[in-house]
């Protein structure tokens, strides 16, 4: 949206959707002459716009849209995550001036973009509610972490970056901890199933860590680095370990999680529970290698199937 008349250009759609033209405005460099041409042209700003500009890090728009724009809904939470999400603390501080009702989700948005800054400064200075209930840690692994070099979760397939030792996630899990934010069993197989070894270590290291759990979890989930790591730092596993969790593994196809699973003494267990639970992979040579054999027919119509 450069100008006037590329504006006029656009498809009607777009010319009657407020939202896509205020997300614009707030965006661009010169962000305040671009609402300031919207409302002289009679576009209806959307009521959302302190938020819109808070994302875009404009803090010159935010100003304006208080300042000079009548229409938009008074100061939310959204706006305060909105802030948070930008990483830009002089817009997080000029809505903590005008009263702006603060929300706990703003970690999660300053931990979203790995502002570590942002998160101390929503702890220390505003004073930002922290909830001590355990979900919410969950729910900030959960939504935001990504195992290095793995996908991002489906609802946020745009945030790159992971939970590793030199992540802004990590660091915000733990000043969050350090703050008194508790953990339960469900961050703990978050991590280990999805293979988030730098956060499986900082639980380890904090006394947080079931280790039964971890393995069970880190089996299912395919996660055969955090398999070894917790052979190598802990001498509690043997909790975690049973025929049913080596062919759990075995249903997946995974056979780095099978060996490091057999490094640990794990195996499969008997020949008729690998059949009736339906180990269909290409895991028969190294069941037959354990003395677990199935039939013809049980060989056929089970360890027959490509995966």
């Amino acid at each position: 949206m450069a100008n006037g008349a590329e504006v006029a250009c656009l498809p009607h759609p777009v010319l009657a959707d407020p939202r896509l033209l205020t997300k614009a405005a707030v965006a661009a460099p010169d962000s305040v002459a671009k609402l300031a041409w919207l409302q002289a042209h009679g576009t209806v700003v959307d009521e959302r716009a302190v938020e819109f500009a808070a994302r875009a890090g404009s803090l010159e728009a935010v100003r304006y849209l208080r300042e000079e724009v009548r229409g938009i809904r008074p100061l939310s939470s959204g706006d305060w995550q909105g802030a948070a999400s930008s990483g830009s603390i002089p817009i997080a501080a000029c809505l903590h001036q005008a009263g702006c009702p603060m929300s706990h989700l703003a970690y999660v948005s300053a931990a979203s973009c790995g502002s570590l800054d942002m998160v101390r400064w929503l702890l220390q200075v505003a004073h930002c509610p922290l909830t001590t209930e355990p979900r919410f840690l969950d729910f900030l692994v959960e939504k935001w972490g990504v195992p290095m070099g793995g996908t991002p979760v489906a609802k946020y397939r745009g945030k790159g970056w992971g939970v590793g030792e030199d992540s802004g996630l990590l660091e915000a899990v733990r000043l969050l901890m350090d703050a008194g934010c508790r953990v339960d069993e469900a961050v703990l197989k978050t991590a280990a199933k999805r293979g988030d070894l730098a956060l499986v270590r900082l639980l380890h290291e904090r006394g947080d860590l079931h280790v039964g759990d971890a393995v069970k979890a880190a089996a299912t989930g395919g996660s055969p680095a955090v398999l070894r790591y917790i052979e190598a730092s802990s001498d509690e596993w043997e909790d975690g370990l049973s025929s049913r969790v080596y062919r759990a593994a075995a249903q997946q196809g995974d056979v780095a999680t099978l060996e490091a699973l057999e490094r640990m003494g794990c195996s499969c267990g008997s020949q008729r529970d690998a059949v009736a639970e339906g180990v269909t992979l290409c895991v028969q040579e190294r069941m037959a290698g354990q003395g677990v054999r199935a039939g013809a027919r049980e060989a056929q119509g089970v360890f027959g199937r490509e995966t």
